[in-house]
């Protein structure tokens, strides 16, 4: 099996968004503010200290995982330097 065939298609991830977002719509305000802080902090970590062997705590990969798919960044790419930091709020 070659890495394209394990790679999941775009309708995977277009799938993914729309149950996360799904989810995402039936929480409270103060539920997905206190949500948005937290990963806007991890998104900002790993954009200051992007290691290649993922050495951050699982929750916090996952996390940057759920900023990214809210966000738009579905192909789960490594932020880049075009990427904008999430708003800091503290």
């Amino acid at each position: 099996m070659s890495d394209a065939d394990r790679l999941p298609k775009s309708e995977d991830f277009e799938r993914l968004r729309q149950e996360v977002k799904a989810v995402w719509d039936k929480l409270s305000a103060d539920e997905k503010a206190a949500l948005e802080q937290k990963m806007g902090a991890a998104y900002n970590e790993s954009l200051a200290a992007p290691t290649a062997s993922g050495g951050a705590p699982q929750s916090r990969r996952q996390l940057v995982a759920l900023y990214n798919v809210l966000h738009g960044n579905l192909e789960g790419d490594p932020p880049g330097p075009s990427d904008k930091p999430a708003r800091d709020e503290t």
